[in-house]
């Protein structure tokens, strides 16, 4: 008679305060270290700041409210395109469709989440309600235009904006 094999018992594994300490540790430091990196790069690639000056602007916010009803009542149309010359060009018609003419017009070009390529715009009338600005802007994508149309100033002193435009442009590769 050959004496009986038992089979092994192999011993099963106890959970111990150091290892559950250690994955705790490692879960939260992944944790962490991966909010930490977002937050790192959400400060670096953008500042923060939505408006310039929002306490000025806040306070005369019914003032913008009053010229938007204001421009709605006038009626305006406004179209705009990039030109092969490196040029936006406005065009400004009344409600009848009739050419605007001599207005002074300022406005910037730049994307929408950064200022670093924010270009200042100056138009010149070409022709009656033609209105073209020079940029040197010619990468393809997304782009924000803001524009403020004045009457012609009087004396050196300008007027308060009658027109303003903002709208989002998209330049073709």
């Amino acid at each position: 008679m050959s004496p009986t094999v038992l089979p092994r018992i192999r011993p099963q594994p106890v959970l111990k305060g150091a290892h559950v300490l250690a994955t705790l540790i490692a879960f939260f430091g992944t944790v962490f270290a991966v909010n930490g990196i977002l937050v790192f790069v959400a400060f670096k690639t953008h500042s923060g700041v939505v408006a310039q000056e929002p306490y000025r602007k806040g306070l005369a916010y019914n003032d913008r409210i009053a010229a938007d009803a204001l421009q709605t009542a006038l009626g305006w149309k406004a179209d705009i395109a990039f030109s092969a010359t490196n040029q936006v060009v406005l065009t400004l018609l009344d409600r009848t469709g009739k050419a605007l003419i001599g207005l002074e017009i300022t406005g910037s070009l730049g994307r929408s989440a950064t200022e670093r390529l924010d270009a200042k715009l100056s138009f010149a009338e070409t022709t009656p309600g033609v209105y073209a600005a020079s940029t040197a802007i010619k990468d393809a994508g997304d782009w924000l235009i803001t524009i403020e149309a004045r009457n012609a100033a009087v004396a050196g002193v300008a007027s308060d904006p009658v027109f303003r435009l903002r709208r989002k442009l998209w330049l073709k590769p």
